[in-house]
């Protein structure tokens, strides 16, 4: 039977989740540096076909381990991307010099944007400030142009994001799922199950492969559970 394992990640712990970040395009915590590899080790001998990643640094970091592991490209998503409101209480768009497409790949090499961003490498929403609205929006054109075409592919795909990106996801993916009570979480893997038709027969959280390396606030995990 045809059918592609779909794993959703909230990128690891950043500087900004512990108060220490100066722009809202920060890199990862000590902890978020080491939540990123145990990433790369949940996936052990699993072959992984394909990586998408909002194109925030904080996110290419916590995808990186599994990149070199796997030796698979990472396909940067604008449309992951975490909410365009504000940061410490001012407009990102206004007082934040936001990397251009190309400024991103030489900082990271083994990443590339899909077409339309590469000739037009303004990569950013249009939108200012944006609304969960807006998120589900460009979440759902993600879910359309890229993981539609991949529903027959039996591949197992990796997606990180952000909270708001991820999560709007995971209610396209699964609208059925229930989860555990889960705060402020980072690193946590939400695996489904979805047919040739994008129907989501199975879903599992994975928080247990962490350890004591879980992000504070963070409790319980589910098993792996047919839909009702």
């Amino acid at each position: 039977m045809v059918k592609i394992h779909l794993y959703i990640i909230r990128h690891g712990q950043s500087l900004e989740n512990i108060g220490q970040a100066t722009t809202p395009n920060c890199g990862l915590s000590p902890l978020g540096e080491v939540q990123s590899k145990l990433i790369a080790k949940f996936f052990g001998n699993m072959t992984i076909n394909t990586i998408f990643c909002s194109p925030f640094r904080r996110v290419i970091q916590t995808a990186s381990p599994l990149s070199d592991e796997k030796d698979v490209p990472i396909i940067l998503i604008p449309e992951m991307s975490e909410i365009f409101t504000e940061f410490l209480g001012a407009p990102l768009k206004q007082h934040y010099p936001w990397e251009i497409s190309s400024q991103i790949i030489k900082e990271f090499p083994y990443s590339a944007f899909r077409e339309p961003y590469t000739a037009n490498p303004n990569w950013w929403p249009k939108q200012w400030p944006e609304t969960m609205e807006h998120v589900r929006a460009r979440i759902s054109m993600f879910y359309d142009n890229e993981l539609q075409p991949l529903f027959t592919s039996n591949d197992h795909v990796v997606v990180f994001g952000h909270g708001a990106s991820t999560d709007a996801l995971k209610m396209k993916v699964c609208p059925d799922a229930q989860y555990p009570e889960i705060v402020e979480t980072n690193a946590i893997t939400f695996e489904y199950v979805l047919d040739a038709n994008g129907n989501c027969s199975a879903y599992k959280t994975h928080l247990d492969f962490l350890g004591e390396h879980a992000s504070p606030k963070s409790t319980g995990y589910g098993a792996f559970e047919p839909l009702r």
